[in-house]
């Protein structure tokens, strides 16, 4: 009674929960020892020396999983390069992030919470042009894929483990969504603003309902990057972005005077905007948008055969 806590006798591997914390050890222990050496200190382009370290860290985490704890392929993440729809997909969620990331700036005017400045110049500490540019294009590509990967791991695995309740598929996924957001919101708890971290989670919770209406990543991944890469490099919100380039600055002194964080909220309307324009993106490519019942099957490798 107690092994079958631990062990799916059915599947021959341990349950879905296990699974779950194996992955976040795998991931947090090698991160700690690199926040306790020093490596995320304060200082320049911190968001390209977290992608640096976390993207391999996390790519080999999942492959590890995958082959000896999941017994999955690793293209059940969500990865399928070899797919036209995959690359179909990423195109046009980097369309979907820029327009929704723009729209925010524009949102931002409108209300008149900011104001639009050319950039003095561009370049991260007198970095060229050219090689600022690849350094933010790397970075933030980087962080779309680590963060989804991430998130459709455990949204497979949590949907897994609930499909066996009493819960409906369905159920199973949108509680696998919930929860699977909540471990981004822990990797910007140090933010220490509630709005902000609303906002990661609700963010978080769009992205995971992109894998689970296609069962790929691409959407997630490309809309992420591209909503960061376009905050961060075309429009910089008074010096937040750690690489220090851009395009244009945008001042959002008057939020501030405001005493009350508002940016968040509006980020939310230009994501749900993002939201809407992906969605009518899977009607039109897919017939209809629906929950996938497939990331709830175990999809079982047998023991010689392993297809990236």
């Amino acid at each position: 009674m107690v092994l079958k806590i631990f062990w799916n006798d059915t599947e021959n591997r341990i349950r879905a929960g296990w699974r779950i914390f194996i992955q976040i050890i795998l991931i947090a222990v090698p991160l700690a020892i690199l926040a306790i050496s020093g490596v995320y200190s304060s200082g320049d382009s911190m968001t390209t020396r977290v992608t640096i370290t976390v993207l391999p860290i996390t790519l080999l985490s999942i492959f590890i999983l995958g082959r000896y704890i999941d017994k999955r392929k690793f293209s059940d993440y969500g990865i399928q390069l070899r797919q036209k729809k995959w690359w179909a997909d990423y195109g046009f969620g980097l369309l979907a992030g820029l327009l929704s990331a723009s729209s925010f700036v524009y949102l931002l005017v409108l209300f008149g919470w900011a104001e639009i400045e050319p950039s003095v110049g561009f370049g991260a500490n007198g970095v060229s042009f050219t090689r600022a540019l690849l350094i933010s294009l790397f970075t933030y590509a980087g962080v779309g894929v680590f963060e989804e990967i991430l998130r459709t791991y455990q949204v497979r695995n949590l949907t897994e483990g609930f499909a066996g309740t009493k819960l409906s598929m369905t159920g199973a996924m949108l509680i696998a969504v919930f929860l699977a957001g909540l471990w981004s919101v822990v990797m910007h708890v140090a933010s220490n603003d509630l709005i902000f971290l609303v906002y990661i989670w609700v963010t978080s919770v769009i992205y995971g309902f992109f894998f689970c209406w296609t069962e790929r990543a691409a959407l997630a991944m490309a809309m992420h990057f591209s909503w960061d890469f376009t905050i961060s490099t075309i429009f910089l919100l008074d010096g937040s972005s750690t690489q220090e380039t851009a395009f244009f600055i945008v001042s959002t002194n008057s939020v501030l005077d405001m005493g009350a964080n508002v940016l968040p909220i509006v980020g939310l309307l230009a994501k749900f905007l993002g939201l809407i324009a992906v969605a009518m993106w899977i009607r039109w490519r897919e017939g209809k948008i629906q929950f996938h019942r497939e990331i709830a099957s175990p999809s079982l490798i047998t023991k010689d055969v392993y297809s990236p």
